[in-house]
């Protein structure tokens, strides 16, 4: 079986991420909303009067920006550790059963 290294893990995440945002966005535009945070107040009700009437293309598309700043957190976070830490730890993950 062949050895994953951390670096490839790394570069699938970043791809990953770059699909899901773009997706995402397209997503949201199709349905006719690009905005995932609305403002407060009348405009804010309105929005989600209008996430309701968009339907599904709206959802999934949300979740995917969702999904990807999850992903972009988890990477900047991980790269504020050592090399050496992440080996560390990416071994012991590989070596349990």
């Amino acid at each position: 079986m062949r050895t994953l290294q951390l670096s490839t893990v790394a570069a699938l995440c970043a791809l990953g991420t770059v699909v899901c945002f773009v997706v995402g966005a397209v997503a949201m535009a199709s349905s006719g909303l690009g905005v995932l945070i609305p403002e407060t107040g009348r405009p804010g009700r309105d929005w989600i009067a209008a996430v309701d009437a968009a339907g599904g293309l709206f959802f999934v598309g949300a979740w995917l920006v969702i999904l990807m700043g999850f992903g972009a957190r988890t990477d900047a976070s991980a790269s504020a550790l050592t090399a050496s830490a992440i080996r560390a730890v990416w071994d012991e993950a590989i070596a349990a059963p």
